[in-house]
């Protein structure tokens, strides 16, 4: 858990210079956005996946991107001008990087527990 939220801290704070319409105002900004969407994956994101759950096996799980992608407007609504993401597609984008990000690092983290038992 802690492992992703460094992921998350740390996407946050690269994504606006990877991606234009990610905007991030300084370095608390992008670490108090980091934290918050930390906490809503945490809290929130669950049961929207799960009310979500029927959407997403008609599409083989993609829409499961789509509710991400809607927690990070939900961040970004949030925080206001201190994280700001000029539309939809921006937030998908960045939810996509996220998703494959904390896919390799939940991966990674697997291999070591498997490897140690």
């Amino acid at each position: 858990m802690m492992a992703e939220a460094v992921v998350t801290v740390g996407m946050v704070w690269i994504a606006p210079q990877v991606l234009p319409g990610i905007h991030v105002a300084d370095q608390s900004a992008a670490l108090t956005a980091g934290l918050v969407l930390s906490l809503i994956y945490l809290f929130i994101r669950p049961l929207a996946r799960l009310l979500a759950k029927p959407v997403s096996c008609l599409t083989f799980g993609l829409f499961g991107t789509v509710v991400d992608a809607a927690m990070v407007m939900m961040c970004a609504a949030i925080l206001k001008e201190r994280f700001v993401v000029d539309s939809f597609w921006w937030a998908l984008a960045l939810a996509l990087a996220m998703n494959l990000v904390l896919g390799v690092v939940r991966g990674s983290r697997e291999n070591r527990k498997r490897k140690e038992r």
